[in-house]
């Protein structure tokens, strides 16, 4: 006798994280349909692919570390063939036997989940660290005076890089201008503080 499969609750379904990029599709990454997640991991390798964190000579990195580059491939038909008209950009970003630079630093646990950082376009260089401009817009959009922030790194002569905030004050709030240090948050060292900051008016925004 075949039952009939018991119903669910809309407060009972779960959403699936997955990591893919237009060179790879989707999926490439994935939370299993059933069973275990864990957020804030993107999932685990998904059905036909291999993915692999590398640092910045193409060496594998073990889990746990930050690595310079999340590279997958695929025994299908869901990488990418090249770029259009564009062999420079394809010779940069594929590899002869078919990895894809995605351009994201990330990491695996023990466990094989990967974790997300950043794109490495967002990633300033100071004193030899690699800074998450998105972990510390993170930070600086917690405080209560802060609207919104965009981070970017700038020259400096003595660590490569310093950090630079622009900032938007929440209606009614003004937000000093100069440099700050963070406190509020453990994982912030001396040599990622103090930020220079920029306070603005108005944010340029895109429909996207």
């Amino acid at each position: 006798m075949r039952r009939k499969p018991p119903s669910r609750s809309a407060s009972a379904r779960r959403f699936r994280n997955t990591y893919g990029s237009t060179e790879t599709v989707g999926w490439v990454l994935t939370d299993p349909p059933v069973g275990e997640r864990r957020w804030p991991s993107v999932g685990r390798v998904g059905l036909g692919y291999e993915v692999e964190i590398v640092d910045e000579r193409g060496c594998a990195l073990p889990a746990g570390e930050v690595g310079g580059d999340l590279r997958a491939r695929c025994s299908g038909r869901t990488v990418m063939l090249r770029y259009f008209d564009d062999p420079e950009a394809t010779t940069k970003t594929m590899t002869d036997d078919g990895w894809v630079f995605t351009g994201d630093k990330g990491y695996r646990d023990e466990s094989g989940w990967f974790y997300f950082v950043d794109r490495k376009v967002n990633m300033i260089k100071r004193a030899g660290e690699n800074i998450s401009t998105t972990e510390v817009e993170n930070v600086l959009t917690a405080h209560p005076r802060i609207a919104e922030a965009a981070v970017i790194g700038v020259d400096d002569e003595i660590r490569d890089q310093a950090v630079k905030a622009f900032v938007l004050p929440v209606a009614g709030a003004s937000v000093s201008e100069g440099r700050f240090a963070l406190t509020a948050s453990d994982p912030w060292q001396r040599s990622r503080s103090p930020l220079i900051s920029k306070s603005c008016r108005i944010f340029p925004v895109r429909a996207a």
